[in-house]
């Protein structure tokens, strides 16, 4: 039963809706008219005998489907419902383009924002309904506040994958020479750390937790570092032990009733439901399909019976295809070359007719650099020994930059000749200048990285920006003159924008941001960003004496998932790399969201396995 906020509010919707029903065979309803009578008076006797020998079981409340509508948001993502379903919250922007965490009253239809929540990704309602934890990416840490009107107080300053253990406590992902899990208690404290990985998968490196099982367990699981791999697992926060389970399972979450839902395989995969024995984590039952393929983040299950999902469309595999974005007039086209591997990191030749790509081969292994021949479709590897990752290119097209895991940068000639050249140590994510004359990179430092730049002639460094956090995504101007890069630091993810010689920083935009890259004739920075449901924007800029912004971001193209993307040389279209992409006009249709109640009871009663 589909209703619209346009033409009633939510809770009037939800009075008039009715409940859903199958319909009884053909031929079994013949069967009842024809001995209707005798079967009335027996169930009266039978009704009658019941009602004396045992308590009335209460009438479980009936499955209810609403579609609602927020006309005045133009992107939505990452919902949560309330235990009871008075409260939904999202992150989103609205069509003034004011983007953060909204709270929408379901009995009122009344919708509000957090003010202060645009540095967030998305929120979650505690057990009890009563306060929201606001949480961020990129290990940008966590905040809580008392529903709808509080204050966002901040109870974590770092950490990933944040949700409500009690009303009382929040775990989260966070790294203690690996990565761990964590509690913090709302009253303050410092975070205890109550588990580390499992190290008897060996590619399931990054552990994390989706929610709490009855009896105190919390229900998890374990992904490899590039999110191609998950298994569930369940985690004694009091022993700190994992028990480890099935393998192609992804964000798992309990439903309630002895059910849990996941995706199938991976962050892009459909939503199943599926009966679990909640001691030790083993499925009792076959999985069901809920809905297609979904992208995490676009839906949420609650232990109530509840689901609330984002109707969407993406590629079911979740690997990164190669796409084209012509900007003027908009034209999306796809690029992927034909290989099974996952294509990331774009970077655009010189001439524009050659893309360097990282590639994350499909069957493990490392990952190594490759070039996409526009012109002729061909993939061609240019690394062969070790991982790398992160290629540029030389403002004359004669070389490729990139870094590997052990923090050294490379170089390599484009065409695949000769061999490879190690040209920095302890730095990543190279880029160099229009001129050749510098190497910008980030510079691993104590708890984080500093921004500098390298005169390759003569090996003179000049550190940008050392003031602490993680400043990383460096690209040179077109002019040469200043960086923009991605700075993070005191929980907040920013681009930044400082000179190479001299002194002046500022911030380009409130939204959260990373990869930033200059268009070629300088006029705007284009970014990735999650807020307002994850797209690439860019901002116009002057440069012509010292630096301002011009204006508020744009949203080029909304993305699903990660998305790395290069500008053409040319300024007229952007390469992303990505699960999926759509212009702009298409993220309104997001602005929509299905509210299922009470759906788990419909399911038999798998409790107490």
């Amino acid at each position: 039963i589909a209703t619209s906020r346009t033409s009633m509010p939510a809770a009037g919707a939800a009075a008039q809706e009715q409940a859903l029903s199958a319909s009884a065979p053909v031929g079994f309803m013949g069967a009842m008219k024809k001995s209707w009578p005798v079967l009335v008076a027996a169930g009266l006797l039978m009704f009658a005998v019941g009602w004396l020998v045992k308590p009335q079981a209460e009438v479980e409340a009936p499955l209810r489907k609403v579609l609602l509508q927020f006309p005045e948001m133009q992107s939505i993502g990452f919902p949560d419902i309330s235990d009871g379903g008075r409260w939904i919250s999202f992150v989103g922007a609205d069509t003034a383009g004011a983007s953060g965490i909204y709270l929408y009253e379901m009995a009122t239809a009344n919708m509000l924002r957090v003010p202060g929540s645009e540095q967030y990704g998305y929120a979650q309602f505690s057990p009890n309904g009563r306060n929201l934890l606001l949480a961020g990416w990129s290990n940008n840490g966590a905040a809580t506040m008392v529903v709808p009107n509080g204050v966002p107080n901040q109870v974590t300053s770092d950490g990933t994958w944040h949700l409500w253990e009690t009303d009382e406590t929040v775990v989260y992902t966070g790294f203690d020479d690996g990565p761990v899990i964590y509690r913090v208690a709302l009253g303050g404290g410092e975070p205890e750390m109550i588990a580390r990985a499992d190290t008897t998968v060996a590619w399931a490196a990054q552990p994390y937790v989706d929610g709490q099982l009855p009896g105190g367990k919390l229900l998890g699981g374990m992904q490899a570092p590039n999110a191609t791999r998950h298994l569930v697992a369940i985690l004694d926060p009091d022993s700190g032990e994992w028990t480890m389970g099935e393998e192609g399972v992804a964000n798992a979450s309990y439903a309630g009733r002895g059910y849990v839902t996941y995706q199938v395989g991976n962050d892009f995969g459909k939503l199943v439901v599926r009966p679990i024995d909640t001691k030790t984590g083993a499925f009792t039952g076959s999985p069901r399909e809920v809905l297609p393929a979904m992208r995490w983040g676009g839906y949420n299950v609650g232990t109530d019976g509840s689901l609330v999902y984002i109707p969407q469309i993406v590629n079911a595999d979740g690997e990164s295809q190669l796409f084209s974005l012509v900007l003027e007039p908009a034209r999306l086209s796809n690029l992927s070359p034909s290989t099974s591997d996952e294509t990331l990191r774009p970077s655009v030749s010189p001439t524009a007719n050659e893309i360097a790509l990282e590639i994350a081969p499909a069957r493990g292994g490392d990952q190594f650099i490759a070039v996409y021949d526009l012109d002729r479709g061909v993939l061609m590897q240019r690394t062969f020994s070790g991982v790398r990752r992160y290629p540029r290119w030389s403002p004359d097209g004669e070389w490729l930059y990139y870094h590997s895991d052990e923090s050294e940068i490379y170089r390599r000639r484009a065409d695949g000749s000769g061999g490879e050249e190690l040209v920095l140590e302890d730095a990543v994510m190279p880029d160099v200048s229009p001129d050749g004359r510098w190497l910008a990179a980030a510079r691993t430092a104590d708890g984080g990285t500093d921004l500098i730049a390298v005169e390759m002639a003569t090996g003179r460094t000049i550190v940008v920006d050392s003031s602490g956090g993680n400043q990383l995504f460096p690209d040179f101007s077109p002019s040469g003159r200043h960086i923009a890069y991605r700075t993070f630091s005191s929980g907040e993810q920013r681009i930044a924008v400082r000179p190479l010689e001299g002194t002046g920083y500022w911030i380009v935009s409130d939204l959260t941001g990373e990869q930033p890259r200059w268009s070629p004739d300088e006029r705007y920075i284009y970014f990735r960003s999650t807020a307002q449901s994850g797209g690439v924007f860019r901002i116009a800029v002057e440069t012509s004496a010292g630096f301002r912004t011009v204006g508020e971001p744009e949203r080029i193209a909304s993305t699903y998932g990660d998305a790395d993307f290069d500008v053409a040389r040319d300024g007229r279209s952007l390469i992303i790399a990505g699960a999926g992409v759509s212009l702009q006009a298409g993220a309104q249709t997001a602005a929509t969201l299905g509210w299922w109640q009470n759906w788990v009871q419909s399911l038999p009663d798998a409790e107490g396995s």
